[in-house]
């Protein structure tokens, strides 16, 4: 995914500006910083977590709890 905004994101031959051990290297070394993706997913997925928390009354809350959580609630999920 960070390939793909950095890069083309249709999948076309196009010139890659910044090569994939650029984007991983740490921001301490004056890179970009992109090696930490599994802590951003989890930043993310909490993010997401907290809206169906903070908006129970959401469509986003309403589809989730059709499909994984029928008879229960979020935190029984």
């Amino acid at each position: 995914m960070a390939a793909n905004f950095f890069w083309d994101q249709d999948c076309n031959r196009k010139i890659h500006w910044v090569s994939w051990p650029v984007l991983c290297k740490n921001k301490e070394d004056s890179d970009l910083g992109f090696k930490r993706l599994c802590l951003q997913n989890l930043a993310l997925l909490e993010k997401q977590a907290w809206h169906l928390v903070v908006n129970p009354d959401g469509l986003a809350y309403s589809i989730l709890q059709a499909k994984y959580f029928p008879e229960g609630n979020f935190f029984r999920a």
